[in-house]
This record gives C-alpha cells, structure tokens and sequence, in this order.
C-alpha cells in the first residue's frame, strides 16, 4: 500500500510541476516576475549587506581585574571592531551610559 501511495504521489506531483513548468513557458510575464525579482534582490542584498562590524561602543566591567581579562579587553579594543566607551566600576554606572 506504502508503495503504491508513492508511485501515485510521485506521478501526481511530477504531472504538477510539468503544469507549472508548461505554464510558465506560456506565460512570458509570469516567467519575468518569478525569475527578475529573485535577481534584483540577490543583487542589491549582496552590496548593500556587510558581515563586518565596526565601531561597538565597548563598555567594561572587569570585576576580576585578572592578567587574563585585562589581556582581554586589550584584544578586544585594539580590534576595528570595538570603540571603547570607558571602564566603570558598577552595573549601575554602566547602565546609565
């Protein structure tokens, strides 16, 4: 029974996307507006999106005060990536900034 529900489905769905496709052929503006505006937008997307993050305001709470978290903050702020914004001594202070 599994077997055959696959065989109808797969004939049903390939009879489908034949339609379609057929459709699509047929119809020029159809094809236009499935195939330009995918286009455009891949287009546009790729210049106007950066990955690149540039100047965070970095604000640093270092309770521990330890050569690591120091070292930290150093490599953190020597980056391009991160503008630092101040060093504070409470969650408080750093909230209101």
């Amino acid at each position: 029974m599994r077997k055959l529900f696959h065989i109808l489905f797969d004939q049903r769905m390939r009879a489908l996307v034949l339609k379609e496709f057929r459709q699509i052929r047929h119809d020029r503006r159809l094809a236009i507006s499935l195939i330009l505006p995918p286009i455009l937008q891949l287009t546009l997307f790729g210049f106007a999106l950066s990955a690149t993050v540039s100047n965070v305001r970095l604000g640093v709470l270092d309770d521990s005060k330890s050569p690591e978290s120091r070292e930290l903050i150093a490599v953190l702020t020597e980056s391009k990536s991160f503008r630092m914004a101040g060093y504070f001594s409470s969650v408080k202070e750093l909230a209101t900034q």
